[in-house]
């Protein structure tokens, strides 16, 4: 499995509830006295998800690419030689 799929996961997780509470406490006042007015949490989450979603897309993608690759490869190509016929090592 590609790397990328838990971590996209964990900030799927992570941005979901940063956003979720973000949108629960999006009129409590904290935001206008700490943070100028606006919602980091909600701005932060959404953020996190976005970077999830690109991360799983590149991992999905990265995949059917190899996958692809490894079928056309084993029928267009001879058999690569082995280490000590090609004289290496």
């Amino acid at each position: 499995m590609d790397i990328r799929v838990p971590v996209s996961l964990f900030f799927a997780v992570l941005g979901a509830l940063l956003a979720g509470f973000g949108l629960t406490t999006a009129s409590s006042p904290m935001y206008e006295r700490y943070s100028l007015g606006i919602n980091l949490n909600l701005w932060s989450g959404l953020g996190m998800l976005a970077f999830a979603g690109a991360l799983y897309w590149l991992a999905r993608r990265a995949a059917r690419v190899r996958s692809a690759d490894a079928v056309g490869s084993d029928r267009d190509q001879a058999p690569r030689p082995s280490r000590r016929e090609a004289g290496v090592g």
